[in-house]
């Protein structure tokens, strides 16, 4: 069986690994998430409750500030109580689709995601990931609300 899911989440970000561009400033977008996910239904006759994507995607980056962990502004960041996600790469679309996909991946009983994120309507990325691949990107959230 395959679901659809989608939604919006706002937060910032900007890119700060070997990159000199106008996306080094820390900026903003109304982020859009769509996930298909593929696995067999339960005894309720779900895949996925939408309600627990809601929390492991929507919940999880809606208002935060999204940087590298290696990030120097993270310090002043946590110092003022701000909620953030550090991830182990530069948080491009690309790299945030990686991480909600291998989240899905560890809290779901599924057998293959796929994620789109999109950070203007006609820019966006897609990260595809199937049970027992292995992903190397990792992830700290660090919340004050």
């Amino acid at each position: 069986m395959i679901i659809r899911w989608q939604k919006t989440f706002d937060a910032s970000h900007r890119i700060y690994e070997d990159y000199h561009g106008k996306c080094h400033n820390l900026h903003g977008h109304t982020y859009r998430v769509e996930i298909e996910i593929e696995g067999k239904t339960d005894k309720r006759g779900m895949v996925v409750d939408f309600n627990l994507l809601k929390k492991l995607v929507h919940d999880f980056y809606d208002h935060k500030i999204i940087l590298h962990r290696d990030d120097p502004l993270s310090i002043c960041l946590k110092k003022a109580r701000q909620s953030i996600v550090l991830l182990s790469h530069n948080p491009t679309a690309e790299n945030i689709a990686k991480q909600i996909a291998c989240n899905l991946m560890g809290h779901l009983n599924i057998e293959q995601v796929k994620v789109w994120v999109y950070e203007t309507p006609s820019q966006g990325a897609c990260y595809k990931l199937k049970r027992g691949e292995q992903v190397d990107i990792e992830w700290e959230e660090i919340s004050f609300q």
